[in-house]
């Protein structure tokens, strides 16, 4: 499965990538930095005149990390967005479109050990949504998005113990920052 997503993955960046002269971003989310410790990049590439653009992010939280609500998620995330520009994907302007992402990860409960989930595989479907601003070469772009798990079980054996349940609903925010080419 692995194989086909990054065989997928390639196929479009190799589609995109002789399109037009200037229309790359290459950025990450201190938000997710910060209070997850999820070291995270994203590259993004314009075509149609700049009009759409394919993303790929990678991220990952590495062998330790902060607890988010209590709880600590250890997590490998691989994502691909198409989006949608009002004016042109490195000018200030909104923008929108579907994520689909692939998620490893597993749960522990720091105030009761007994809560925990292992083998979490989620294939999610969101709607993002944000605003860029552009200054020179250097953008910044807050960002929200909300959607749902298609499953949480995409590897097929992942387990919820203690009160811990399993969640289908998708929310994600944060501030892309980074350099446009």
């Amino acid at each position: 499965m692995k194989r086909i997503i990054i065989i997928v993955l390639s196929m479009a960046f190799c589609f995109s990538v002789y399109s037009q002269d200037k229309l790359n971003k290459l950025s990450m989310n201190p938000v997710s930095l910060i209070l997850a410790s999820m070291n995270n990049f994203e590259f993004e590439r314009g075509f149609a005149d700049g009009k759409l653009g394919i993303a790929f992010y990678y991220g990952k939280t590495g062998n330790t990390t902060k607890a988010v609500n209590g709880y600590r998620i250890y997590a490998s995330e691989q994502a691909i967005s198409f989006n949608t520009y009002i004016k042109n994907v490195c000018k200030p302007a909104f923008w929108f479109g579907p994520r689909l992402s692939f998620t490893s990860s597993n749960i522990y409960d720091d105030k009761n050990p007994s809560n925990y989930a292992t083998n979490i595989g989620t294939l999610g479907l969101s709607m993002s949504l944000g605003v860029q601003l552009v200054l020179g070469g250097l953008y910044i772009s807050p960002y929200f998005a909300f959607g749902g798990a298609i499953t949480n079980n995409l590897w097929g054996d992942a387990k919820y113990y203690g009160d811990l349940k399993e969640s289908r609903f998708i929310i994600n925010y944060g501030l892309k920052t980074g350099i446009a080419f």
